[in-house]
């Protein structure tokens, strides 16, 4: 594992704890922990396709958890859950290729923009939730067969290709071709990001293109804070979340931005 300029190891990998740690945190109360988690691996000397990897791997006990804690919210939704799981798994290997297919420089060259357009989500966040909130419902459960499928793939592919915001892209897509309820979203939203980032890491895996040292500091300290946020959640406002993050993101991405 290439920690840059720091050769012991110690300060980096603690760098790299902590980052995991906050992130699952964050994963807990709200999402973004992608957008903390992946410049820390940056600074201290991982290459953003390896760090890009590393978090999808990583951050994989935040998903599990988000969509386990959901799992009562399915009740008479069972099939459309699944056939939607389907097209998520199909679109997180469609993205992972992809990934796999991008040259690294070029990976590099775009990741300063992935991170704004992140960002740019986080911000629209309670719009989307409003509009959601606000919307009449319609017969049925699907609204628009081929806005929920293309919608879905191409959410999924997103997730499994960089990740960071991917629940608020699947939360417009739901909410665009479905006649749920934003509770019920924000359910799918979690098992659908949890299928799309497990289909990307599985063809990772395989490809043997992983950067295992900080995918396994990430894995053990994202599964704490994780533990830790779930159980603080209701003491800290969304809000204050939320902008944190923002303001972590447009950091790293004015940085990269300067420095590339």
């Amino acid at each position: 594992m290439n920690f840059g300029v720091v050769n012991s190891g110690i300060l980096p990998a603690l760098a790299v704890i902590v980052a995991g740690f906050a992130a699952g945190a964050i994963n807990a109360v709200a999402a973004g922990g992608t957008l903390l988690a992946f410049p820390v691996l940056i600074a201290v000397g991982v290459p953003p396709w390896s760090a890009n990897i590393a978090c999808t791997l990583g951050l994989l006990p935040g998903y599990a958890g988000g969509a386990w804690g959901y799992r009562d919210r399915f009740r008479g939704i069972e099939q459309v859950r699944n056939r939607l799981i389907v097209l998520a798994l199909m679109g997180g290997v469609a993205g992972a290729l992809a990934l796999l297919r991008t040259p690294k420089e070029s990976f590099a060259a775009v990741v300063p923009f992935l991170i704004l357009l992140a960002v740019a989500l986080f911000i629209a966040r309670p719009w989307i939730d409003q509009r959601l909130t606000a919307r009449s419902r319609k017969a049925g459960i699907v609204a628009s067969l081929p806005i929920t499928v293309i919608g879905v793939l191409c959410a999924a592919a997103y997730g499994s290709y960089f990740g960071a915001a991917v629940g608020v892209v699947f939360l417009a897509v739901l909410g665009a071709g479905l006649s749920t309820t934003l509770a019920v979203d924000n359910a799918l939203k979690s098992v659908l990001s949890l299928a799309a980032v497990i289909s990307g890491a599985v063809v990772f895996v395989a490809a043997q293109r992983v950067d295992w040292p900080p995918v396994l500091l990430l894995i053990a300290s994202s599964a704490l804070g994780g533990f830790w946020g779930a159980r603080v959640s209701r003491r800290i406002p969304d809000g204050v979340i939320r902008w944190l993050v923002i303001a972590v993101g447009l950091i790293a991405a004015a940085v990269l931005l300067v420095t590339r």
